[in-house]
Order: structure tokens, then C-alpha cells, then sequence
């Protein structure tokens, strides 16, 4: 039943991934670090984000994890144990939010976001009432992603604050 929510592309490469012999397993892990550290490694830079920002997100999973509200998976390359991917997901009452994810080049090439997904998706089928929410994908090619899932776009509504004032009232102070 889920898989036929799939796209054929994503049904076939799933099916080849278990027909390998050594395919890529998803594992739970309690330590996010090296998820962090690959996030920064590979898209850190294109988001913008400083040293401040990192220190927040740690702080952030930490009490995520003492509210055992945080998930962690990742996917390793077996024979080397080289982070490819990994994903972090916020448990609630209402279902689960995909809240960060990473993936490096190989990982990509792997399909290994995929198989993080595919996982968090089978660990909570059959469950009453249960959202996955994907977190916004804004970005249309990851809002693409999300689709081979399944996943259907809702608008919501954004609430933006910045300090910047109209030129015509900065003299403003």
C-alpha cells in the first residue's frame, strides 16, 4: 500500500536496493553531531548560516533529545562506515516533522535520502491520525523530492519580521 503512493522511478530503485548484496541500511542513532557536521560540510555555506547558527541547532536537538522528541537516522557506506546521509525528525503528537537533512555527493549518487525517508515512512505506517510533514519545501526541486513520496503541497501562512525600515523612514531612530 505505501509503495504504490511512490513514484515507479522511486518503487524500482527501492527494489534494486534490496536486491543488492550489501545494500545501505538506515540506522537510528542517538548522536546528531555527525549529521550537523555533514548538513555544515555540504550545505552550510549555500544556507547562509554562521557559527551562531550551528550552536543554536545543537542546543536545539539537545532538548529535543532530553523530551525524547528527536529522531535521528542515518546511512553509512558498510564497507568504509562514511556518513552518506542523515535526517532528523521531530516526534509530536500529531505525527513527525522532517526538520533537517543531509546528504554528501556520494550519498546522493546512492539515493541514500531516499532510503532515510523510505524508512521513517515504514517505522510509522499504519499509524492512527499520523502527519509526516516535510517542513516546507520551498525550493521547488525539493518540493519534487518530497512528491515522489507522495506528498502534497499545503499552503500555509508565513509570518516574516526583518528590522529594515523604508527609506523614507530610517531617519527614524
Amino acid at each position: 500500500d505505501l509503495l504504490r503512493g511512490y513514484t515507479a522511478e522511486f518503487r524500482r530503485r527501492l527494489r534494486r536496493y534490496r536486491e543488492q548484496l550489501q545494500p545501505l541500511a538506515v540506522t537510528e542513532t542517538a548522536d546528531a553531531t555527525g549529521l550537523v557536521e555533514l548538513f555544515r560540510r555540504e550545505r552550510g555555506r549555500a544556507a547562509g548560516l554562521r557559527l551562531w547558527h550551528y550552536g543554536r541547532l545543537q542546543r536545539l536537538i539537545a532538548a529535543l533529545q532530553a523530551r525524547h522528541l528527536a529522531w535521528t537516522l542515518e546511512v553509512r557506506q558498510p564497507e568504509t562506515g562514511h556518513l552518506l546521509a542523515g535526517a532528523l525528525f521531530v516526534r509530536h503528537a500529531g505525527g513527525l516533522i522532517y526538520l533537517l537533512a543531509a546528504a554528501s555527493a556520494e550519498g546522493k549518487k546512492q539515493h541514500a535520502p531516499q532510503l532515510l525517508l523510505d524508512h521513517a515512512i515504514r517505522q510509522h505506517a499504519g499509524s492512527p491520525g499520523l502527519v509526516l510533514d516535510f517542513e516546507g519545501g520551498t525550493i521547488p526541486s525539493i518540493g519534487r523530492f518530497f512528491a515522489n513520496f507522495g506528498a502534497a503541497p499545503v499552503p500555509y501562512v508565513a509570518l516574516s519580521f526583518t528590522s529594515q525600515r523604508p527609506w523614507y523612514l530610517q531617519w527614524m531612530r
